[in-house]
């Protein structure tokens, strides 16, 4: 199915079985404005890794030029049921941090102001009774009210990232402040005592995926909901360490002593950010030395000394953050009922997050809530995949 746009120039379409490995999402990608998680590889591993294992359908909606057919516009959705609501979404999966629209910058400022836009997006995407999408920054923000059709949301947290400066050692005493900077010195030098201790990228495909596993074991038990304890989601990351130690799109890291792992910290390489995702350390046995804090230093370091300009933290209001120099980012949610049904869903779901307030606050056993929506719960839950 094919739907001509407001501006005639453009032709929309749905296709669910769209190839982020190919040649033309790769050319689109190197010509847009989007982020590293609309890196082909990250997109192509979520499409086939991670999708079928939650019960979505991937439901790619691409636009091409009319008459010449080249793709400029890809928008990666998923579609899945959750007690009979129909929910689509930006492909997230709870592991992507920025959703963005896949747009030719040539032909941007053409497409949001599509005044079909929205309709046309809805109509592809079939039946629908909520749209999400999770993470938008800024940049992003006009594309993606032009294909809602509804204006953003403020989320509850923010992004942290930090311009890199040189040389690294003068920088990062003014960017860290000099209390922040002597303290790291002090636990770094304390730490490089031992005997041979080693800070070193992981140069092969094999050993980035095995990492992950590792990286997985030394952070169990320790966050509530992880998402990398989920086999699914920890083969995801493998996957695409391996794959992406041998583009260059991914960085994997690991901090030791002897034969004993202190520290792996995985993250993506993208237009010269390094955007930091996962940390693994072995607190029962290096907790003195905080080995985390040192991994983002020895990173920075390397990163800059590698040509890279910024340290993106990417989502979460972590305190200790602020102490890397790091600057917050708003980030924006979309979540729109489309029917009734998404109505009230939408509305239990609310009353569900109003009566564990209340709850939390007033420690005494709360009032039966009232069921609006089945699906609320479900809902509630789905937000952290």
């Amino acid at each position: 199915m094919v739907f001509p746009s407001a501006d005639s120039r453009f032709d929309y379409s749905v296709d669910c079985a769209f190839d982020f490995f190919g040649a033309e999402y790769a050319a689109l990608f190197s010509s847009a404005n989007a982020t590293a998680f609309q890196h082909p590889q990250w997109l192509g591993a979520l499409a086939r890794d991670v999708a079928p294992g939650r019960g979505a359908k991937n439901l790619t909606i691409t636009g091409r030029l009319s008459g010449t057919g080249e793709l400029v516009f890809v928008l990666p959705l998923t579609r899945r049921m959750i007690r009979g609501v129909a929910m689509v979404e930006c492909a997230d999966f709870g592991v992507t941090d920025y959703s963005a629209p896949v747009v030719h910058t040539r032909y941007r400022k053409h497409l949001v102001t599509d005044s079909r836009l929205a309709r046309t997006i809805l109509a592809l995407a079939g039946h629908c009774d909520i749209f999400r999408v999770k993470a938008i920054r800024d940049e992003h923000g006009s594309m993606w009210a032009a294909i809602a059709g509804t204006d953003l949301q403020p989320a509850d947290f923010s992004a942290h990232s930090v311009a890199l400066g040189s040389p690294y050692a003068q920088w990062r005493t003014q960017a860290f402040g000099k209390s922040h900077a002597r303290y790291l010195d002090r636990k770094r030098k304390r730490f490089e005592k031992l005997e041979g201790v080693r800070f070193e990228v992981i140069g092969d495909s094999q050993s980035a995926h095995d990492a992950i596993f590792e990286l997985a074991s030394l952070r169990a038990g320790r966050f509530d909901n992880d998402p990398i304890q989920d086999p699914l989601i920890c083969r995801f990351y493998a996957n695409v360490a391996r794959d992406g130690e041998k583009s260059g799109y991914t960085r994997t890291y690991r901090l030791s002593e002897n034969d004993n792992t202190v520290g792996i910290v995985f993250g993506t390489v993208h237009d010269g950010t390094y955007n930091y995702l996962l940390i693994g350390c072995d607190y029962d046995g290096f907790s003195r030395h905080s080995p985390g804090l040192l991994m983002y230093d020895y990173i920075m370091a390397d990163w800059l000394a590698a040509g890279g300009s910024v340290f993106d933290f990417t989502i979460g209001d972590e305190p200790f953050k602020a102490k890397f120099g790091t600057t917050p980012t708003a980030i924006a949610t979309i979540t729109r009922a489309t029917s009734m049904q998404g109505r009230l869903a939408l509305t239990a779901k609310g009353i569900g997050r109003r009566l564990r307030t209340m709850r939390a606050t007033i420690k005494t056993p709360p009032p039966l809530a009232p069921v609006a929506a089945s699906a609320a719960p479900e809902i509630e839950r789905s937000q952290n995949d």
